[in-house]
């Protein structure tokens, strides 16, 4: 999205917190958004000239069967090389497991090993095995099991607009300027945070 300085002239519909997308990072997002008191809305259209559809899922990197997260936190930070934040890998590590708890609260049912434990795989970047998922279905499972908390705590969402660009004010985001798909008229919507969450990594270079 290419930024757009805001006019003091346009009138804006205004929430606390706007986030972008609709996959599992983005209902997550809203969630947590509403778990702190905020009043969030969900736009769930892609961005004009996005690609369609849902980045792929194969499962969740957690510790399960290891005493700290440490060495997940480490493979991460040496996957990612110089571009990895190692406050965020670490903070997101250290999460995981309690994460990976909570969508299981919510009804997530994982493949299980003959033991009854989550079945752990090893995929590239990781040291050991500990990657936990649904099969071919993770992504499609834990869209539906975050869907229903949205409609349990009553998110807003609009389904009707296309973001087309990010508002700035003061070199702050403000919100975004969308185009309405029913009337093709450009709408503007404020937002005291705004989080884009619209695709994987891959997105930031597209």
């Amino acid at each position: 999205m290419t930024p757009f300085p805001v006019a003091a002239s346009i009138a804006m519909e205004s929430w606390d917190v706007l986030v972008l997308g609709d996959g599992p990072a983005a209902l997550r997002a809203a969630i947590s958004s509403a778990e702190a008191g905020a009043t969030p809305l969900l736009v769930t259209g892609s961005s004009v000239g996005a690609a369609s559809g849902r980045s792929p899922l194969s499962g969740f990197a957690a510790s399960l069967n290891e005493t700290t997260p440490s060495s997940h936190i480490q493979d991460t930070i040496s996957e990612g090389g110089e571009t990895t934040d190692e406050e965020a890998a670490t903070r997101i590590c250290s999460s995981a497991v309690g994460s990976l708890a909570e969508l299981e609260r919510w009804g997530l049912v994982l493949r299980r090993s003959s033991d009854g434990s989550p079945h752990l795989s090893q995929l590239p970047g990781h040291s050991v095995p500990r990657v936990a998922g649904c099969g071919d279905s993770t992504v499609r499972e834990v869209t539906r099991i975050l869907e229903e908390q949205t409609m349990k705590r009553n998110i807003n969402r609009r389904s009707d607009i296309l973001p087309v660009t990010l508002v700035m004010d003061n070199n702050q985001v403000r919100g975004i300027i969308a185009l309405d798909v029913e009337s093709g008229d450009l709408v503007s919507i404020q937002a005291k945070s705004v989080i884009v969450a619209s695709q994987g990594y891959q997105g930031i270079w597209s």
